[in-house]
């Protein structure tokens, strides 16, 4: 199963693409993206899945995750643009 059939499947807000091999299989996506790592998928309910591509975890410590982690939540989409969580209030 595609990694975007198991997206619109399970709809999750953020999800953490460990490798970057899974990284590369995943679609490009230009109308909703920040920089290389950082991409987010619209779903067929209009709802997005925000991704962020790190080292998988078996080659990366802790701290790593963690701040990959904190770096994806402080991400949100808000009309169609990825930008991050205090700009999209500051916006509101």
């Amino acid at each position: 199963m595609s990694c975007l059939r198991r997206m619109n499947e399970h709809r999750p807000g953020h999800v953490l693409v460990c490798g970057r091999t899974t990284w590369n299989n995943l679609p490009e996506q230009d109308d909703c993206s920040k920089g290389s790592d950082i991409n987010a998928y619209r779903l067929a309910d209009g709802s997005y899945a925000i991704c962020l591509a790190v080292r998988h975890p078996s080659r990366s410590r802790w701290t790593e995750v963690r701040k990959a982690i904190l770096k994806l939540k402080s991400y949100a989409v808000r009309d169609g643009r990825l930008e991050t969580a205090n700009a999209a209030q500051d916006n509101a």
